[in-house]
């Protein structure tokens, strides 16, 4: 899982990115609310950590947080020294999950955020689309008839990547990097191949094509 923390303060930021990092998590860091914003155009994070008062900002934290969640809907939690009720009132309203004021626990911090990753973990085990119910770790379909499909390893993972990002667009390039980037040269055969395999199971309109692009599932 890849995460983002927003934080001014070079100790406090160094000390989280390490204690994250030694619970296998990959970490980038910034100071920056503009950067961070363009990090989350350019890479999809499973969480932000952001502090809200970022000094010589042109935005603060927040305001970068509700930038970002208006193109994509990655849950935060806000680290900050702004200990006050208007600011705690500011970040629920956004959706932030947590809301932890300075000084606190490393210790608490780190274990609120492993508990929050493993709950959603769970419940990536599951999808439910189209009145299908798709549940990658068995490798199974179920059908809104009721019948029961199998679904290999790789078709699986290509169907829960592009699950994961319904209404975008993702290229050919996005998805062979995803799946099979130890595989080296892009294939476009092998891509063709494994999305037909999907489609046999869920029907041919489960996923568009976007001509000279790639694929698309869409919202219904």
């Amino acid at each position: 899982m890849r995460m983002l923390i927003l934080e001014d303060e070079p100790v406090a930021r160094a000390v989280l990115k390490k204690r994250l990092e030694l619970q296998g998590y990959k970490v980038d860091e910034f100071d920056d609310p503009e950067e961070a914003i363009i990090a989350c155009d350019q890479y999809d994070y499973d969480l932000l950590i952001f502090d809200i008062t970022i000094h010589g900002a042109i935005i603060d934290g927040l305001e970068a947080a509700s930038i970002i969640r208006r193109k994509k809907n990655i849950p935060f939690i806000l680290v900050t020294g702004a200990d006050s009720s208007d600011a705690r009132l500011r970040g629920l309203q956004e959706g932030a999950l947590l809301y932890f004021t300075k000084p606190f626990s490393y210790k608490e911090l780190v274990l609120n955020i492993k508990n929050l990753m493993d709950n959603r973990v769970r419940k990536s085990h599951e999808y439910i689309h189209a009145g299908h119910k798709i549940e990658p770790l068995k490798g199974t379909i179920t059908l809104k008839d009721g019948s029961v499909e199998t679904l290999s390893k790789i078709p699986m993972q290509v169907l829960t990547y592009l699950l994961d990002h319904r209404d975008q667009i993702v290229t050919k390039k996005e998805l062979w990097e995803a799946i099979w980037s130890e595989h080296g040269e892009m294939s476009e055969d092998i891509i063709n191949t494994t999305i037909n395999r999907i489609r046999r199971k869920l029907g041919r309109e489960i996923i568009s094509t976007i001509k000279n692009v790639g694929y698309e599932i869409r919202e219904y």
